[in-house]
């Protein structure tokens, strides 16, 4: 007879199934803690900290711009490891616009999301392009990230100067009911 056999047979059945709730209780409790960032608390406030922007790409150019929020608790101070969901028009999974191999057929995004934490500790502005993509850094929108110890969110948008994208709107949410959007216009140099 093993171990667990034998403390079963010894011990009243009141006991056993009370040692199971608590053994199933600390079970379920421990797989539920883990890395997950919180969420803002409701009333938290969420500032893309660039008003509006207009670029000027010309043709056949593309363009790396990072992009921060600051995201304030109800008290106005800032708050760290909370999630930012953000969202960028164009930037989806099928937003397809681009041709990049000239058959007439739309085969790329003009618009794409890059993961900052790809970057490393680096700009991704000053990152080159098939490094961010070694690194699997091109990522969907919406996209989450999580605000460093300044209360602040960073995410990276790479613009081809080819895009029929005249006009983008790129949002920032603490999915608690805060919410901020930019408009991205976009126009070549021609």
């Amino acid at each position: 007879m093993n171990l667990v056999n034998q403390i079963r047979n010894n011990l009243p059945k009141k006991m056993v199934s009370f040692f199971s709730i608590v053994v199933i209780s600390f079970g379920i409790i421990g797989g539920c803690s883990g890395s997950n960032p919180p969420f803002a608390p409701f009333n938290s406030t969420i500032t893309i900290l660039t008003d509006s922007l207009d670029l000027s790409i010309p043709p056949d150019t593309i363009v790396t711009e990072s992009f921060e929020a600051i995201v304030l608790g109800p008290e106005g101070l800032p708050l760290n490891g909370v999630r930012v969901r953000w969202d960028l028009s164009f930037a989806g999974l099928n937003d397809i616009v681009l041709d990049t191999d000239g058959d007439g057929v739309a085969d790329s995004k003009g618009i794409q999301f890059i993961d900052p934490d790809a970057c490393g500790n680096i700009d991704c502005e000053l990152v080159p392009i098939p490094v961010i993509l070694e690194f699997g850094g091109f990522v969907e929108s919406p996209f989450e990230t999580v605000t460093d110890d300044r209360g602040i969110s960073t995410i990276a948008v790479l613009i081809s100067g080819d895009t029929n994208v005249t006009l983008a709107t790129l949002t920032a949410s603490t999915l608690s009911g805060s919410i901020d959007t930019l408009e991205i216009t976009l126009g070549d140099e021609n």
